[in-house]
């Protein structure tokens, strides 16, 4: 593994550590998803950019990191941090502790009565600007 996707990956693992108590995985123990994601992306950009900006190395307070790196190049931070973000939450083991194991929605579905989805419009809107 390149020393480029290592950062990376401790970087991700520093943005979800995870937590033993709630038995949530941090984001390193959900390696073949990180690199399944990882083959397709900006690697060597994000490097760059981690390097650039991360002089502390890994003292440095994850979330000041993230907004120098998001204030020297704001676009690729942004889709990096959405992809980070769906990819840890849709992985599986994820999902089952959050629902308090693994459940079927069906029969137990959920209703959502009344919703004004006129609401979601400004929501759609906003994906639509951070995807361009």
């Amino acid at each position: 593994m390149s020393t480029s996707r290592i950062k990376i990956i401790n970087l991700l693992t520093r943005m979800f550590p995870g937590n033993a108590d709630d038995r949530m995985p941090g984001f390193n123990e959900l390696f073949e998803q990180i690199e399944l994601w990882l083959d397709g992306y900006e690697i060597e950009a994000l490097d760059q950019l981690l390097s650039l900006c991360n002089s502390e190395g890994d003292a440095a307070d994850v979330n000041e990191l993230i907004k120098r790196m998001r204030r020297e190049n704001p676009d690729l931070i942004n889709r990096f941090l959405i992809q980070a973000i769906e990819v840890y939450f849709s992985n599986s083991k994820v999902i089952s502790i959050l629902k308090n194991g693994e459940t079927t929605l069906f029969p137990h579905q959920k209703l959502l009565p009344n919703i004004d989805f006129d609401l979601l419009i400004p929501v759609l809107e906003l994906d639509n600007q951070v995807g361009e």
